[in-house]
């Protein structure tokens, strides 16, 4: 102790013992240790327990900058090898790679030691993502979304992996790594959780996700709607009316009026945005094989009855027909879909 209160002697305890008396401090017995090992790591314990309260009790702010808020973080071995859960998994779907993680976390193993730990033993990052993402998907597919619906959903439920912006991004950080694009990642993470595509593409409903949606909506959404009786056609005229305040009802011949209970499977399935070539297979209008004469006149059919019922009540609301228009307008202006919500009710 004789050199305490030297400004350059190295030991910081032996200094302020001498400058506040050895009655500012208390000893107390923490932990016996075997060995030298065993000491050195339970020292550091402790020393990470008492810093992280930032208060009078965490004393040796020297030894651990990460856990005591005033100091803030030196990058020290421990920090960077304790990568949190929740940053991981938010790199990982904001779309980054093993050599982006590695560029931002500077160190391999503690990318890979951190994944297998967090995600059941699993070290591949594309498995990881693809686990990830499936809950919001198959809801997807349940509730009859589009493609384009579903990456719009992933990307606002925090997906960013499937936004395009966010990617390009990314490669300006990191212009080595070799990325796939997010529509090709997404069809990779289809195969990977649903299997290869039953069908080739080019084939009627043919895209990965259509076959999928298939399955998982509109197969057992029109037997619901078959088991409601729910008609293939309506053949009934359908009326505009608009009352004095600009609302507006669609009623037929007989005054009654339209509402979406009343739809045709036809109108239903629009609503959805199924292709009218779904829709003649659906009906039984065609076989997804059948010549491609077959499905014009089928499709054709379905596009004279969509017009004949509905071109004037659109255009009488000052909206262009078109299929796409209608399958607007139907979900907007006929909000009270009870065969919709009444399906989706017994799946839950």
């Amino acid at each position: 102790m004789q050199n305490a209160g030297d400004p350059n002697w190295p030991y910081h305890f032996e200094n302020a013992l001498a400058k506040y008396g050895p009655h500012a401090f208390k000893v107390e017995l923490l932990a016996v240790c075997k060995s030298e090992k065993e000491f050195k790591s339970t020292e550091y314990f402790w020393q990470l327990f008492y810093n992280k309260k930032a208060n009078k009790d965490g004393y040796d702010l020297n030894i651990n900058q990460k856990f005591n808020p005033i100091l803030g973080s030196r990058f020290d071995d421990l920090q960077k090898f304790n990568i949190p859960k929740y940053r991981l998994t938010t790199d990982l779907l904001n779309g980054f790679e093993l050599s982006d993680l590695i560029l931002k976390y500077k160190s391999k193993k503690a990318i890979k030691t951190n994944s297998k730990n967090y995600y059941f033993g699993l070290t591949d990052l594309f498995k990881i993502k693809a686990y990830l993402v499936e809950p919001y998907i198959h809801k997807c597919l349940m509730l009859g979304y589009t493609r384009d619906e579903t990456i719009s959903y992933l990307i606002k439920s925090g997906f960013k992996m499937f936004d395009k912006d966010t990617i390009n991004q990314l490669q300006g950080l990191n212009y080595k790594q070799n990325r796939v694009t997010p529509e090709k990642l997404f069809n990779n993470i289809l195969d990977f959780l649903y299997g290869p595509p039953r069908r080739r593409s080019s084939s009627s409903g043919g895209s990965r996700f259509e076959q999928l949606r298939e399955v998982y909506f509109i197969n057992p959404f029109v037997e619901y709607l078959k088991s409601i009786d729910t008609k293939s056609f309506i053949e009934r005229e359908v009326r505009y009316y608009r009352d004095s305040l600009g609302h507006f009802t669609l009623k037929d011949l007989e005054s009654y009026t339209i509402d979406a209970n009343r739809f045709s499977i036809i109108e239903h399935l629009i609503m959805h945005n199924i292709k009218q070539t779904e829709i003649g297979i659906q009906l039984g209008l065609f076989e997804r094989n059948s010549e491609a004469d077959l499905k014009h006149r089928g499709t054709d059919k379905i596009r004279r009855y969509l017009e004949s019922r509905w071109k004037l009540a659109l255009e009488t609301a000052g909206i262009r027909y078109s299929i796409k228009n209608l399958a607007i307008f139907l979900k907007t202006h006929f909000l009270n879909n009870n065969a919709y919500t009444n399906y989706l009710s017994r799946n839950d």
